[in-house]
């Protein structure tokens, strides 16, 4: 038979320049902590355990991260970053936005920050030792350095999504095995069919050491890493899920272990449903948007207050010493019929239950500590409990109501007008 080479090159053009294949995409990394960093005279100090913990990092068990993730449709661009660390302060992320934005010509608002919540990293939050001016600016340089080698890497990509109910953790709030079980993958190939990256999403948190562990690691999150790379042969990227009352379980009950080899045991199985969710996945059409809003917020909590204005070093970007107001964002990033909701804390299982409800017609995910670190996220009419842990660090009882309420504003834009109805509260 002979083949017309017109109707050919037609169609190549028709499958090129369909909606599914106009997504550009690049990833890269850059370490957060390297061995030079702990042989320099100054210290490196762990976050996560206790205020003012003061763990001096003794070396580094696995390398931990800045992974960005560029994507565009064309019309609209983000840059995601993902931090291996507990958090980062107001003052940092910050910067690093305007260092980013500078860099890549991007508006800073099109920078989503995150960290992945490792309690073995450095402190970038300064609660628990801080970083001093060289160290911040060697933190810069690498995430910079990242992000602007993702930009220069986008090429024409695929995107696919796929979503599995298998995640497994243990509700400290609840005393129960209720979490959301849900477990994203977001793997990104070339036109050429070649690996880019997986970004991946589960809330848990990554505890499966303790404060005894002086070792620089990125915990059960650098085993699911290396799990989906091997398996995969891609590099992959990770963001924290729902994960305000979740700990590391393999059973849904309290877990006492705290080794490296739960952490593996633990990671290898998020990585395991992640790899099932990605042989399930389906193209996501090339639309991209993107909506942020200003939350300003009244922060009431007397212990957080003192604690950071004793610091002074920028945890919370305070505008005087009597001042007890800041300024956070929401956001909600639109990938096709993907609604991902990213806020700047750590929501508890209930308030992401209720957020993940307000659009059921669409697959819809929560990216924590997004934009900023700013504590537990929780139901207004939950807060309170008497054996409540995360009250400990919840800004104000109003926090996740002032949340839920951008997030519904949030959505109706995002989404646009003639899908507002499908939006419930």
């Amino acid at each position: 038979m002979k083949i017309n080479r017109t109707t050919v090159l037609a169609f190549f053009l028709t499958v090129m320049t369909s909606p599914c294949w106009a997504w550009m995409a690049g990833f890269a990394s850059e370490p957060l902590v390297t061995s030079e960093d702990l042989t320099d005279k100054r210290k490196v100090f762990l976050a996560g355990y206790g205020v003012l913990g003061n763990r001096e990092a003794s070396g580094i068990h696995d390398d931990v991260f800045a992974r960005s993730l560029y994507l565009s449709d064309g019309k609209n661009t983000v840059l995601i970053v993902s931090l291996d660390a507990v958090g980062y302060s107001q003052t940092l992320a910050n910067r690093l936005r305007t260092a980013l934005a500078s860099e890549l010509q991007l508006p800073e608002e099109n920078i989503l920050l995150s960290a992945t919540h490792t309690h073995s990293s450095i402190d970038l939050q300064g609660i628990w030792g801080s970083i001093d001016e060289k160290q911040a600016d060697a933190i810069t340089n690498r995430v910079v350095k990242s992000g602007k080698a993702a930009a220069a890497n986008s090429k024409p990509a695929r995107l696919m999504l796929g979503l599995s109910n298998q995640g497994k953790g243990y509700n400290r709030r609840l005393k129960s095995s209720d979490i959301i079980p849900q477990v994203l993958s977001l793997n990104i190939t070339g036109t050429d069919g070649k690996p880019i990256a997986l970004l991946f999403s589960f809330g848990s948190h990554p505890v499966a050491l303790d404060k005894d562990n002086l070792a620089v690691t990125s915990d059960w999150v650098n085993f699911s890493r290396n799990q989906i790379e091997k398996e995969l042969g891609t590099k992959a990227l990770f963001i924290n899920g729902s994960l305000g009352d979740v700990l590391p379980s393999l059973d849904g009950k309290p877990n006492d272990v705290r080794t490296f080899e739960f952490a593996e045991e633990y990671g290898d199985l998020i990585a395991r449903t992640v790899i099932q969710a990605n042989k399930e996945s389906r193209v996501l059409n090339s639309h991209l948007a993107y909506c942020r809003e200003p939350l300003p917020l009244e922060v009431d909590n007397l212990k957080v207050i003192a604690l950071t204005k004793g610091l002074n070093n920028g945890t919370i970007d305070w505008t005087s010493l009597t001042d007890t107001t800041l300024t956070t964002t929401a956001s909600v990033l639109v990938l096709d019929k993907l609604v991902i909701m990213s806020v700047p804390g750590e929501p508890v299982t209930q308030l992401s239950q209720t957020l993940m409800a307000k659009v059921p017609d669409y697959d819809r995910a929560i990216f924590s500590l997004t934009h900023d670190s700013l504590g537990y996220l929780i139901p207004e009419d939950d807060v309170g409990r008497k054996d409540g842990y995360e009250e400990t660090f919840n800004l104000n009882p109003r926090f996740g109501t002032e949340l839920s309420n951008a997030i519904d504003r949030l959505l109706k834009q995002c989404l646009g007008s003639q899908l507002q109805t499908q939006i419930t509260r």
